[in-house]
């Protein structure tokens, strides 16, 4: 199941990787623009939502309550890099978290994808699981790297090309 998708969540876990390559340490948690997401709170909050893709499918997850509170949804992005994990376990992380998603995602059946979103607020727009795990392995990847770019930009960092 979800071959395609699949397949974009792996290139964007390479651009991600590409966004990310150059960056020192101390850059993470920068913000050039007040309230801007920086690279620290976006790869902790990709690896939270691959936690809600997992869970989505049926498995368990495995990141700490800390990581959901400085990373789920409503967290705010601070620019004090003691709030956040290395770079390094941010990363490995990010990369823990496509796997297994990835793997999940591989393991559905179409009666579990055709199940209704629990979420009330998001049934609307993402009636299915089905629905609902596309869009985690695409579409919200894809904006929070774009907005990665865009923090890249706002520091004065050279564009990543695909």
């Amino acid at each position: 199941m979800f071959v395609h998708e699949i397949s974009i969540y792996q290139f964007l876990l390479d651009y991600g990787r590409d966004l990310t390559k150059d960056l020192a340490p101390e850059q993470f948690s920068e913000q050039p623009i007040a309230g801007m997401n920086h690279p620290a709170w976006i790869l902790g909050h990709l690896t939270f939502v691959a936690q809600f893709g997992v869970t989505l499918c049926g498995g368990e997850g495995w990141l700490d309550e800390a990581w959901n509170e400085k990373f789920g949804i409503g967290s705010q992005p601070s620019n004090d890099p003691n709030l956040y994990p290395s770079p390094q376990e941010l990363f490995a992380s990010y990369e823990d978290g496509h796997t297994r998603l990835t793997q999940a995602a591989r393991s559905l059946d179409q009666a579990h994808m055709d199940k209704p979103t629990e979420i009330e607020a998001l049934r609307s727009i993402f009636p299915t699981h089905g629905m609902l795990l596309a869009h985690i392995l695409t579409s919200h990847e894809a904006t929070h790297l774009g907005q990665l770019s865009a923090w890249r930009r706002a520091m004065a960092l050279d564009s990543v090309r695909f």
